[in-house]
């Protein structure tokens, strides 16, 4: 559906764009203007954060995905939902809607960690699944380039193959930990912003980022000296 809009570049109607959104997880100001990522993500900058939108997300049945590279996680939680379309007319000129099935699709990405790991750890068995990812198919995920369709229905869907884990698993012990030195807000802004580059803007940053702190020490070794 997303390629088809790409390709023709035709703007579709309003009917059509909401049935985009819900089938896709798409972005309604990605399809109309182009801007910013295609598809809906979560991105939460602290475990506090993403336990509290995991808690509110929880109250309603959710089939829920941990995804991870091997060092960072991300959570995909889906539904089934139903919504209805126009469906042309009766024979007395009254309205007629039929009803669709979608899969509503929730994925946060960011700094999950030991609230949210243990908010999922006591649900039942068979409720969360595993899926282990390449790193760069993982940051597509993060930076909203994936949609429900490469996600869970494609052939070749990225959670296909899905393991069912339970509260003994070890990634949740593996992604629980506290950090030693916990990031700041404002450091993990950073770092999100930093996930989101290219790797052409990354080595950039890196360059003045290392610049910067060299130049730091410095100045603060010749403070000492003096």
């Amino acid at each position: 559906m997303i390629d088809g809009i790409t390709r023709t570049g035709s703007i579709p109607g309003g009917d059509t764009l909401s049935a985009i959104r819900r089938c896709e997880n798409a972005r309604i100001d990605w399809i109309l203007d182009g801007r910013g990522a295609p598809y809906s993500v979560s991105c939460v900058t602290s475990d506090d954060d993403a336990a509290d939108l995991l808690q509110d997300l929880m109250a309603e049945d959710w089939d829920v995905t941990i995804v991870t590279d091997g060092r960072r996680i991300a959570l995909v939680l889906d539904q089934v939902g139903i919504f209805e379309v126009k469906d042309g007319k009766t024979e007395a000129g009254e309205q007629r809607f039929r009803s669709i099935n979608y899969l509503i699709v929730e994925v946060m990405v960011g700094n999950i960690g030991r609230r949210s790991m243990e908010l999922l750890r006591p649900r039942p068995k068979g409720a969360a699944s595993l899926a282990r990812i390449t790193d760069d198919a993982l940051t597509q995920l993060e930076r909203g380039r994936i949609g429900t369709w490469r996600l869970l229905q494609a052939p070749d869907a990225m959670l296909k193959e899905v393991q069912q884990i339970d509260a003994r698993h070890s990634i949740f012990s593996q992604f629980n930990q506290q950090e030693l030195f916990p990031a700041s807000k404002e450091e993990a802004i950073l770092l999100d912003h930093y996930r989101a580059m290219t790797p052409e803007n990354r080595t950039a940053v890196n360059q003045v980022a290392t610049a910067m702190a060299q130049y730091g020490e410095a100045a603060a070794l010749k403070g000492k000296a003096s």
